[in-house]
């Protein structure tokens, strides 16, 4: 037997009488704060090592030549004697100075790099449960909907 639904005035149908709840759920926010996660320091230190250079010196050096003549020069009122000359010979010497110099120049900085993290939680959340007195079970799915019979 079919159960007739009350019409309203003017043969209207009734307006449907609804009633809600809302439903709340968690959800995981993320904050960051800045903390000091170490640090690095950059020293020099004087190290000494050895070191080798070449450098080109100079040096005199005798040399004696004899030349035979073509023909004898006459050499008037000249005797025959003994005697010497001398020539003076020189060379340098290599000292060693030393002077400092920037040969490099090191530099200690520090950028930001963005990386993702992944972090979890669990959350809470509200669900709709539908308690059924009195009312058929096949007349109210699980949206709440009612199905005409």
């Amino acid at each position: 037997m079919a159960v007739d639904e009350p019409e309203s005035v003017a043969g209207k149908p009734p307006a449907e009488e609804k009633q809600s709840i809302e439903l709340r759920e968690e959800e995981l926010q993320a904050r960051k704060q800045r903390v000091e996660t170490g640090e690095v320091k950059l020293r020099k230190e004087v190290v000494t090592e050895r070191r080798e250079i070449e450098v080109p010196v100079a040096r005199e050096e005798v040399f004696v030549e004899r030349q035979r003549l073509a023909e004898p020069a006459p050499a008037p009122d000249a005797q025959i004697e003994e005697g010497e000359f001398r020539v003076t010979l020189a060379a340098e010497e290599v000292s060693v100075e030393k002077r400092t110099v920037v040969r490099e120049e090191v530099v200690l900085g520090k950028r930001q790099i963005t990386d993702l993290e992944h972090v979890e939680g669990e959350v809470r959340r509200e669900a709709p449960r539908i308690e059924r007195h009195g009312v058929d079970a096949s007349a109210v799915d699980e949206s709440g909907s009612r199905h005409g019979t």
